[in-house]
């Protein structure tokens, strides 16, 4: 009976360890899950998770040779967990930033956790300083593309564009259309490195097969325009293929009406330096055949109707508006020349003149030599209270002087 008590006993007992170390085990990995690596060690000694996850916490608590011994028990269980590589590596650099197993530990870790950030930032910054820039693109674009530290990779490399060996390592990148392209074109610029920075990336771009599509463009240019760096929003736009020649651009609403006709958001696309115009049904102007705005029905007061920034240089101007109307409905169009950025107003009352086939508004005008280096045009819609339906058609708006 003894005999075969002791077995079953034994058996027993073994089950009961298995079971202890199997809770152990679950506990301990609940934990990892929890972020409490102590715990999970305490349950969990010999796990190599739990080791990393204790040798991380180590590492940012500066006990760098804790972190080195947690590391290596890790690395004992098993050699590919990334977590593991890359704190013993930082730790020993932390300890000595000389050590020859630093940079090859980092590069290894860098190779088996493809989506490890800390590693792949590590290993994107250790190319930009040893200016081997087609691996620090990949390393960037590598966090970039998953959405890691995105904010602080762009600003990196709006910072180190400056560099023309960086740069052409960027372009290259960017000509492939990868899925943070468009984030790059939203980031505002904080330091004036990073403003010349965008600006160089968005002039070497523009010379690709790839250049900057109007949608990038336009957040890029709106960013600028609110910031009130209006020299800089100017050059980029003029660089561009968007952009025409002379003050208004699109004097006969051309561009603007095709823009209206094959865009679903047009507000999306407008650049400042062209017509901007609302787009609720309601609100939105009408554009002719041929490009010219057509007034018809009852309106209410429309602020904003249509506008665009504009680059005039100091002196005497003259504003000219060609439209075909009763001259009774004419005072419906209030149009204001506003300095930028103290929008300051600068027209006054128009001339009324006879022109072939309509009348045409002329609006004389001095631009100030100071405070007023870029303006705002812009028309009001104002009928008077019971004015009845409108019919009006504007044809052209041009500046001369």
């Amino acid at each position: 009976m003894a005999t075969r008590l002791f077995p079953r006993i034994g058996l027993g007992v073994a089950g009961l360890l298995l079971a202890a170390l199997a809770i152990s085990a679950n506990v301990a990995l609940q934990k990892i899950n929890d972020d409490d690596s102590e715990t999970a060690l305490a349950f969990m000694p010999w796990g190599a998770a739990a080791n990393a996850d204790t040798a991380e916490d180590a590492l940012r608590a500066r006990q760098f040779a804790e972190a080195e011994r947690l590391s290596i028990r890790s690395l004992d269980r098993t050699l590919l967990n990334v977590k593991a590589l890359r704190t013993l590596a930082l730790a020993r650099e932390a300890r000595d930033p000389k050590d020859s197993f630093v940079g090859p530990g980092m590069v290894l870790a860098g190779q088996l956790g493809w989506r490890d950030t800390p590693t792949q930032f590590w290993l994107m910054l250790a190319g930009l300083r040893a200016a081997n820039y087609p691996v620090a693109m990949q390393r960037a674009d590598a966090l970039l593309r998953r959405d890691q530290a995105t904010e602080e990779v762009l600003a990196i490399l709006r910072q180190v564009a400056a560099d023309p060996d960086a740069l052409h390592a960027i372009i290259d990148t960017l000509v492939t259309q990868p899925n943070w392209r468009q984030a790059l074109f939203q980031a505002k610029a904080t330091t004036p490195a990073e403003a010349n920075g965008m600006e160089t990336i968005v002039a070497a771009l523009q010379k690709t097969a790839a250049p900057p599509s109007r949608h990038e463009l336009w957040f890029y240019l709106d960013a600028l325009m609110r910031a009130r760096d209006y020299d800089r929003a100017y050059r980029v736009w003029q660089a561009s293929a968007h952009a025409g020649v002379g003050s208004p651009q699109d004097p006969s609403f051309a561009k603007a009406a095709v823009l209206a006709a094959q865009t679903v958001d047009q507000a999306a696309d407008q650049m400042p330096f062209e017509w901007n115009f609302r787009t609720e049904q309601a609100v939105a102007p009408h554009f002719g055949p041929q490009g010219s705005i057509q007034l018809s029905g009852s309106y209410e007061r429309i602020a904003d109707f249509i506008y665009q920034t504009v680059h005039l240089a100091p002196g005497a101007h003259r504003l000219t508006v060609d439209v075909v109307a009763r001259k009774d409905q004419l005072d419906i169009l209030q149009w204001k020349l506003t300095c930028l950025p103290g929008r300051k107003q600068i027209l006054q009352d128009p001339i009324i003149l006879p022109a072939a086939g309509g009348t045409q508004l002329a609006y004389d005008f001095v631009i100030p030599p100071q405070g007023c280096a870029y303006q705002r045009l812009g028309l009001t819609l104002s009928p008077p209270v019971e004015s009845g339906d409108i019919t009006m058609t504007i044809n052209k708006v041009a500046i001369t002087g």
